[in-house]
């Protein structure tokens, strides 16, 4: 499957909260979302160098389900770098318990996905605010990274620099980002985008949950 342009929905169709536009470096084009939570958890999609692409809103299929014919549409659409494929539900974890209406909108509409994706051999995966929030400054500091590679080009000497970082991290294990920017090896004048990028591309990996970015914050090899 492949899916590059969401369904088109208008903003009143949806019962969502707080409508977020912004361009996604990997999907190349603009991307919408329905509720800060969507937003958010795309943010940790853009930052995660596995995603290979991504759609937003990207199917809306039809499920003979108890006898009779329903609809649903998905969250995202994420095809990852080993090429597995995974259609995501986003929603916040109260809306999974109890037996309010929204509760109870929410587990029949994540049952018909389920099914849908069963049939289909397909991964199905609910993504709360826990799976998302997993520091107190995670979303804080992706946003702060999606923003800095948005519109950034790496030089055209890049391997230059990749080498230099990789070679300079195996030698410490872990280096703060001051450090790396004062060792002068780095694209001068965008020594902090050229390490956002490199996060981006799955070259190094930022701290980045527990506080917020800064010369201190601890840079290792990713994977280290």
């Amino acid at each position: 499957m492949f899916f590059d342009k969401p369904i088109q929905m208008p903003r009143g169709s949806h019962y969502g909260s707080n409508y977020w536009e912004v361009f996604s470096k990997k999907m190349n084009r603009k991307a919408c979302f329905f509720s800060t939570l969507e937003f958010e958890n795309f943010l940790t999609l853009e930052m995660n160098p596995r995603v290979k692409f991504m759609c937003e809103q990207p199917l809306q299929v039809e499920i003979l389900l108890d006898g009779r014919l329903t609809r649903t549409i998905f969250d995202v659409w994420v095809k990852y770098i080993d090429d597995t494929e995974e259609m995501q539900e986003v929603k916040y974890s109260d809306s999974l318990e109890g037996t309010t209406e929204e509760s109870i909108r929410t587990k029949e509409q994540i049952r018909k996905q389920k099914v849908w994706c069963e049939e289909n051999n397909i991964q199905h995966a609910i993504r709360t605010e826990k799976d998302i929030h997993v520091g107190e400054c995670t979303i804080e500091n992706h946003a702060f990274m999606a923003s800095r590679i948005r519109r950034y080009s790496p030089p055209i000497n890049v391997d230059s620099y990749i080498n230099f970082l990789i070679g300079y991290l195996k030698a410490c294990k872990a280096a703060d980002i001051k450090s790396l920017i004062n060792s002068g090896m780095l694209p001068l004048g965008n020594e902090l985008n050229f390490l956002c990028y490199m996060h981006y591309m799955g070259v190094i990996k930022i701290m980045i949950d527990d506080r917020p970015i800064d010369y201190k914050s601890e840079v290792t090899l990713y994977g280290k």
